[in-house]
């Protein structure tokens, strides 16, 4: 299992859809939404969302009470390792960084 804590911003858009990618899966579009939308709305309390579960693979994502600008992702039976995790996301923020640079550019 690999898991990484991420900050739910446009970064956290980028990463999803590099792990999709990566693991050739689609995620739930409903799950990826009420993370963003949850992290506004609610503050408080624990949140658990599963983004894919086909076959052995399962990627979820746990947000603990009081802490809704942050998720954990967790990838489960995929040959993800956590090296690869977190370059991914580390690609994924530099990626939106770059966009909004060229955003506030135009």
């Amino acid at each position: 299992m690999a898991r990484y804590l991420a900050l739910i911003d446009g970064s956290l858009r980028f990463a999803l859809f590099g792990l999709e990618c990566a693991l050739s899966v689609e995620f739930s579009v409903t799950e990826v939404e009420r993370v963003f939308r949850d992290s506004k709305a609610d503050q408080v309390s624990a949140k658990e969302y599963v983004l894919c579960e086909s076959g052995n693979l399962r990627v979820s994502g746990l947000v603990d009470a009081y802490e809704p600008e942050s998720i954990w992702i967790h990838v489960e039976g995929s040959r993800i390792e956590q090296a690869d995790l977190e370059g991914l996301f580390e690609r994924a923020r530099n990626q939106a960084l770059r966009f909004e640079g060229v955003a506030n550019r135009a």
